[in-house]
């Protein structure tokens, strides 16, 4: 609960206690696995404040696995090169995600490089940037469907929204080529979000919402949100929070006869 509040409310000191628990070789390792460089990622705790580089195309391929369930999937720039008879010369023929393909199936299939679990909670977590955290102004296209996440460096520098539908990913960056300072009030919710905005409100019109279908494996338990632990039978305040089923909390105090949760709520180190 902690943690998904921190990351829709952009508080970066959680991020850094996580980064800390999971390792960060264990964190690079993952990332790496995601298809972001490692020499372009510092091995400090500053990774989980975004210090490291990467452009719009390498942050929109790194959300499109939060988008299609957890496939890593190659960018291209050339869909297709006709000759002067419009007759075809070239058709480009990327890898796929395919969420639903059995394993004799998987032929021009992207690698699932994610837990599609995980990816299904952090998706959630994304979207909650949107409903109630720093990426509100989004909820103006009216939609349920989307999610991202706002960015901003010192300055601020540079502004950032990468956010997506299930079908499309766009990621907006908005600063100077010799990185000077954007000017006051300028940050990723008020710089970047409506660039992306006006872009994702026309490609998606007249589309229908699309939610992912929930995988198996994923329960929804009652957090207390004083502690964030597991809420006790009979307790009136709490919130409902999605883990693996691996990954349930224990209750805080049993009451007699409550069945307490398994497992200690660690997170996977693949969560990055």
């Amino acid at each position: 609960m902690y943690k998904r509040q921190a990351l829709y409310r952009s508080r970066n000191l959680v991020s850094i206690r996580v980064l800390q628990g999971i390792g960060i070789h264990n964190a690079i390792r993952s990332l790496t696995r995601y298809g972001f460089d490692a020499d372009a990622l510092a091995p400090n705790l500053s990774l989980a404040l975004g210090t490291a580089a990467f452009s719009p195309l390498e942050m929109a391929t790194g959300f499109a696995i939060f988008a299609n369930g957890g496939y890593r999937v190659e960018p291209y720039l050339v869909a297709r090169v006709e000759n002067a008879q419009g007759e075809p010369l070239l058709t480009a023929q990327p890898p796929r995600a395919c969420r639903d393909c059995a394993p004799e199936q998987t032929a021009g299939t992207a690698p699932q490089v994610m837990d599609p679990r995980i990816a299904y909670i952090l998706d959630s977590m994304l979207k909650d940037v949107i409903r109630r955290g720093t990426g509100t102004r989004a909820l103006q296209l009216g939609r349920a469907d989307l999610a991202g996440k706002t960015g901003t460096t010192n300055g601020p520098r540079d502004a950032w929204f990468s956010g997506y539908h299930p079908t499309l990913v766009t990621s907006v960056w908005l600063g100077f080529d010799d990185n000077r300072v954007l000017g006051s009030r300028e940050y990723g919710g008020t710089a970047a979000l409506p660039i992306w905005m006006d872009f994702m409100g026309s490609a998606l019109a007249g589309a229908p919402e699309r939610l992912p279908p929930r995988p198996p494996g994923i329960v929804t338990v009652r957090i207390d949100p004083d502690t964030g632990l597991r809420a006790p039978s009979g307790q009136q305040r709490f919130v409902e929070e999605l883990f693996l089923r691996e990954s349930v909390p224990q209750t805080f105090a049993p009451a007699p006869g409550d069945r307490p949760g398994v497992g200690g709520g660690a997170l996977p180190e693949d969560l990055f």
